[in-house]
Order: C-alpha cells, then structure tokens, then sequence
C-alpha cells in the first residue's frame, strides 16, 4: 500500500470484514505508518457492503491459491463477480477460481499475488485511469448480467443433472 500512496496521495484502502488476521494487519499498518490511509470498516451488513461497492474505484483481491497437495484461496470467486456486479475494476491473483471471475484486461486485471509491486501498479494504474477503470467496470456489469444470473445458473444446474440422469 505504501506504493500505492506514493503514487496516489489521496488513495485510502478499505478493509472490509473480520477474521484472524486483523490484528496482524492492523499492527503492520501501524509500523508501516499509513493508518492515515488504511480503514478497517470490519463485519459489514449486506447494506454496508452495497454502499462500500458504490463508493469504492477498485475492488482488489489478490489472494493466493494453491492446488495442491492441500486445496486452498477461492474456489470460484463470487465476491469478484459481486464486485462487478457494482461496477468495479477488479484486481484479482492470477490464480484458481479467481481467474475465472476476471477477464484480464476485460474486467479487471490479473496479478501475481506474491508480488507486492504487481498488485500495487495494477491498483495505481486503474486509480490513474479512470476511464479505463469504469470501461472495465462496465464490462464486468455486462458480463455478470449476461453469466451469472439466476437463470443462468439454474440452466447450468438443470443441464449438468440432465447429464447425470441418463448416465
């Protein structure tokens, strides 16, 4: 985050939610001096979370997956696919399930999520390029209306038991 303020003052970085790890953040943020900068909104209602998609620019997300021996990080993703369907550019790893929900250069950018200089210049390019970013948020809206429907998902499920039943 520190690249990223350097290159965009103004920028703030919302954490949203609890878990293990927020004593560890909060700490690092605190010895790297950027609490200025940095907000743990923590748990959030599913009104709060709308509003924090609304008022956000970026949705970043680079977790890290692995496949094996030991499966772990997203699974599929939904919360990019959430975040698009807000309109935001999402920033995602180049990884697993995550690299389904985001078309890289379409919808968003994908990074190498061990890479603390990949993410940042992905997170300051799109805040320096707005236009950009609201195209590939857009596209990201479309594509979410056009995949990931309830509809689409019921065709999906009906299609796949369809194949079940007649083996």
């Amino acid at each position: 985050w520190p690249l990223v303020v350097a290159e965009v003052p103004e920028a703030t970085l919302w954490i949203v939610g609890d878990g293990d790890d927020r004593e560890r953040l909060e700490t690092f943020v605190s010895v790297l001096g950027i609490e200025e900068s940095v907000r743990f909104k923590g748990h959030v209602s599913n009104d709060e979370l709308v509003t924090s998609y609304e008022e956000a620019n970026v949705f970043a997300l680079p977790g890290r997956a692995r496949l094996t021996p030991k499966p772990k990080g997203e699974g599929f993703g939904l919360v990019f696919v959430e975040a698009a369907a807000a309109g935001l550019p999402c920033i995602a790893g180049r990884a697993a399930g995550a690299a389904e929900a985001v078309k890289d250069g379409t919808t968003g950018v994908l990074v190498d999520p061990l890479s603390h200089v990949d993410v940042a210049n992905a997170v300051v390019h799109l805040l320096q390029n707005p236009d950009q970013a609201q195209e590939m948020g857009e596209a990201g809206r479309k594509h979410v209306n056009a995949r990931h429907t309830t509809a689409e998902f019921r065709s999906a499920i009906g299609s796949a038991l369809s194949q079940l039943a007649s083996s």
